[in-house]
């Protein structure tokens, strides 16, 4: 399956623990992302509508490769299949 597949397994365990334990899921990112110390303040937000599934997926791939430190809140909308 590849890297790809690895870091999905690995950001879905994250989830699935802040859920447990009641924890914002955002902030549970924010703070693995912080190293350590205080949490970061974001300086931006950004809002992005993609209309494909490859497109979404590409974009998605850049980001993780990236190696920017960044809070992804993803959003499926009903029509996605």
């Amino acid at each position: 399956m590849g890297v790809w597949s690895d870091y999905n397994g690995f950001f879905l365990q994250i989830v699935n623990y802040a859920t447990v334990l009641e924890i914002n899921v955002y902030e549970m990112f924010a703070y693995l992302a912080s190293n350590g110390q205080d949490l970061p303040i974001p300086i931006a937000e950004v809002h992005v509508e993609v209309y494909t599934k490859e497109a979404y997926n590409s974009l998605m791939q850049y980001l993780a490769n990236s190696g920017m430190d960044i809070t992804i809140k993803s959003t499926k909308l009903k029509r996605w299949k």
